[in-house]
């Protein structure tokens, strides 16, 4: 908003040192709604950031105005004109030029510094987002290598058991715990209960055969 002020200020005071070699008094006119237009963009920064200046710039441009009009529609009509309001009209024009030119800077300043905090705050949150990301990943990993351990130690104990079942001389004893709910324990109820059943069948077989031998 202050660039666009500074090109308002400097257009108007074109147009009125334009005005004052054509004689064209329309031109004023235009001179007024740049001033319209530059006192509203001033308010409006007052109201948003409360700023102290941008009433002095608004008394300093009112009061530019009023000694450039005069002039300058004078000098339109050829009318006589004070040497001294020329002369004030140009120092009070360098004066605001100065001012408005000075927070143009401070405004684009500021508006450096602030992008430059942005991109150093969005290098901490990439930073940080990176951090999470490898140490989500990593959590995920660990928890991930614990259940497939756990998996593995059920299945392993399953296949021992069938194992066991398959040798000569099975241990009908050994049993599978059963600590869950899920998928792997129901295999392993079964695997318990064929285990059972294949000890009575065991046990029959040897009193079949102790019968046979007596």
């Amino acid at each position: 908003l202050q660039t666009q002020n500074m090109d308002l200020l400097e257009n108007m005071i074109t147009i009125f040192s334009d005005a004052a070699v054509t004689g064209e008094l329309d031109m004023l006119k235009k001179a007024n709604k740049k001033k319209n237009k530059l006192i509203c963009n001033l308010n409006k920064l007052y109201e948003k950031y409360q700023l102290a200046d941008s009433k002095v710039q608004i008394y300093l441009l009112n009061k530019y105005y009023s000694l450039a009009y005069v002039v300058t529609f004078n000098s339109i009509h050829n009318i006589d004109f004070n040497v001294q309001d020329i002369t004030k009209m140009q120092k009070l024009s360098k004066k605001i030029i100065g001012i408005f030119k000075d927070k143009q800077v401070k405004s684009s300043l500021e508006l450096i510094n602030s992008l430059d905090r942005l991109s150093t705050n969005t290098d901490i949150f990439f930073n940080y987002s990176i951090f999470i990301s490898i140490f989500a990943l990593f959590i995920m990993t660990l928890i991930s290598y614990f259940i497939y351990k756990r998996i593995r130690n059920r299945l392993h104990e399953m296949i021992a058991s069938v194992k066991n079942l398959a040798t000569k001389e099975p241990d009908f004893s050994r049993r599978l715990a059963l600590t869950r709910q899920d998928e792997i324990t129901q295999l392993t109820f079964w695997i318990n209960k064929l285990s059972s059943k294949f000890e009575d069948n065991y046990n029959e077989l040897f009193v079949l055969k102790s019968k046979a031998e007596e």
